[in-house]
Order: structure tokens, then sequence, then C-alpha cells
């Protein structure tokens, strides 16, 4: 009951008040009867004569009163358990026993040991041990495995870091065994931390000068390979234009030493915009070819159309014959444009220069 009483405090409470208050009613209404009962005072005569009385006999309002009272002691007792808090555990500090080995007896290592133990609030107890094992270094003996990774926490706070005796003969507490153990000044160490950050710094540092010239190397030898590349690729496009050359001046003679029947050169255009296009062609034919039967038209009929592929097209017949003069040109990228290939049924060369397409 009492626990059920606990999990539902807010409605025992609620329950206890009203039960407390009837019993307050019921006390305070027993004593105004017995006051009543021992008052001089009558009852009206028009009271009477209905059957009504102004107090009940004494007896009964004495058992009131006491009932009520005992109502209202059982309530504060509810109420008590209720909102009783649980007891506070009496938790003990645990106990650290701190031995002292024979050689290292006044060492300041166990001072520092037994001052970090007693701060953190342990009962320390301090012995000594001759034990041949725990002769050099500071040890961790029994205890629980909180107990010991706790010290061994807290000892390398100290800058101290212990070592686990596993031993299976079990001691009842907490063990730290202090042997011979050169206890390192923090001054020193944080000073060794500085001086290898600033060596370490001056590495960087001399690090970053390395890498910039490295970079600037690298970018000046970048440079110049690009310089040179241009220069190679100037070159390279000056050789194929001058074999290009070389092969339709060889093509012009050919077609004198073959004899080739007569035929003409027309090379049309649409555009005023291209007429200096169709015109460098025209200087580059007579001056290579040394043709007469060259001319430009712009008469546009019929209507040349433009071409997403090709600006220029050479149109020559089923023969074929003005093939090497046509991959020369394509070769050397004489007109530094698209060229393409069309086969007609005719006798002469056309060149169309097509309007450029728009968008």
């Amino acid at each position: 009951m009492w626990r059920a009483i606990k999990e539902h405090s807010v409605v025992a409470t609620t329950i206890s008040l009203f039960v407390g208050l009837g019993a307050v009613i019921a006390v305070l209404a027993g004593l105004a009867n017995i006051w009543v009962a021992m008052s001089r005072d009558t009852v009206p005569e028009f009271l009477t004569k209905r059957g009504w009385a102004m107090a009940l006999p004494p007896w009964q309002a004495a058992v009131a009163i006491c009932f009520g009272l005992v109502i209202l002691v059982l309530q504060f007792a509810i109420l008590r358990e209720a909102y009783k808090q649980p007891p506070i555990p009496n938790v003990l500090y645990p106990v650290v026993v701190i031995y002292e080995h024979l050689n290292a007896l006044n060492s300041p290592a166990t001072n520092q040991v037994r001052a970090l133990f007693e701060r953190a609030g342990w009962k320390v107890n301090l012995l000594r041990t001759d034990v041949p094992r725990h002769a050099n270094g500071v040890w961790l003996h029994g205890g629980t495995d909180i107990e010991r990774n706790v010290a061994r926490w807290g000892l390398h706070t100290v800058g101290i870091a212990p070592q686990i005796d596993y031993h299976d003969d079990k001691p009842p507490s907490l063990q730290v065994i202090v042997g011979a153990f050169q206890l390192q000044d923090r001054r020193d160490e944080a000073a060794q931390i500085v001086a290898q950050r600033d060596s370490l710094k001056v590495v960087l540092e001399e690090t970053q000068r390395e890498r910039e010239a490295i970079r600037g190397a690298l970018g000046d030898e970048i440079a110049r390979l690009k310089d040179a590349r241009e220069v190679i690729d100037r070159e390279r496009l000056m050789c194929k234009r001058s074999f290009a050359l070389a092969r339709i001046s060889w093509f012009g003679e050919l077609t004198r030493i073959n004899n080739w029947p007569f035929f003409q050169v027309i090379i049309r255009f649409a555009d005023y915009k291209d007429f200096a296009l169709a015109e460098r062609l025209e200087q580059l034919l007579k001056e290579q070819t040394k043709w007469a039967a060259i001319r430009l038209d712009g008469m546009n009929n019929p209507v040349l159309k433009p071409d997403r592929k090709f600006k220029v097209i050479f149109v020559s017949g089923t023969d074929q014959r003005f093939d090497p003069l046509i991959t020369a040109v394509q070769d050397g990228n004489l007109l530094e444009c698209s060229i393409g290939q069309r086969i007609d049924a005719q006798h002469d060369l056309v060149i169309e220069v097509l309007p450029t397409v728009e968008g």
C-alpha cells in the first residue's frame, strides 16, 4: 500500500485533504455540541415543538471528536510517507595503501603521490616494502578496475606513468608501490616542448621558403616551355604552309607538263563580307599555279546556301583530278577555315565561298 501511495502521491494528497477536511469538520461539530450541551441556553419553544435539539448527548460528541482526531493522524501519516525522502547512503571514501620501496626511501615521488590521493579524498595508509619486482618505477596492484583506472589517470596528471601488477594475491584495497623513480620537472618538460615547437617552426618556415622557390622555378620553367611550344607550333605551321604551297606549285606545273585541256577556276561568293577571302584564294592560286583562267563570281546565281560544317567547298568533276590541290589547301590550312569537297559532272573547278551561318 505504501508503495502505491508513493507512486501516486498527487492522488493520495488530494484524497487525504478531503478526508482530513471531513475529520476537522467532525471534530469541530463535536466540540460545538459539547459546548451547547454545557451551555445554559435553552432551545427556543418553536423548535422544541418541532422535535429539534441544540446538541447531541456528550458521549456521542466525544466519540465524533476521537474519530476525527484518529482520521487526522492517519492522514498525516499517509502524507508523510508519500513525501518521505529516501535516506542518503553513507558513502565511504576508497582506501589506498601507498608502499614506499626501500630502494626509494624519502623519494619526492612518494610525497607527491600521497598528496594527490589525499586531495582527492582517499583514505591513505603509508607502508614500506622490499619486493624485488617493485624496486623500479611506480606500480598499481589490487583494487577494482575503476579504482585502478582513476589512479592511473590521476598519476598521469602529475607526470607519472604507472605500471599494473597483475599478480594473484588480491589485496583488499588498491596499492600504489613507489620504487626508484625520477620525477620529471614539469617546467623542464614545458621548456622542452617550447624548444621543440620553436625548432619545428623554423623547419616549417624553411620548408615554406623552399616550396615558394620551387614554385617560382616551376612557374618560370612552365612559362619557358609554353613559349617554346608556341615557337614550335608557329614553325610547324610555317612548315606545313610552305610544304602546302610547294605542293600547289608542283600541281600547277604538272597540269602544264601533262597538257591538260583548257579549264577555268571560278571562285563564287554571295556575301560582300566574304570578298576578302575570295580575293585571297584567287591571289593564292594565281601565284602558285600560274593559271590564267581564274576569276571571281559574285552574282550568286545559283544561290549559295550556308553550310554549318564548311565555309569553302571545292566542286570538281567525277575524275577528281583536282584532289591533290584540295588536299594541299586543307593540310596547310591556307584559308584558315573549314574546307569541304563535292563531286559534280563538270569540267571546270568551282570554289564556293558560302555565307556564314548566323546564330
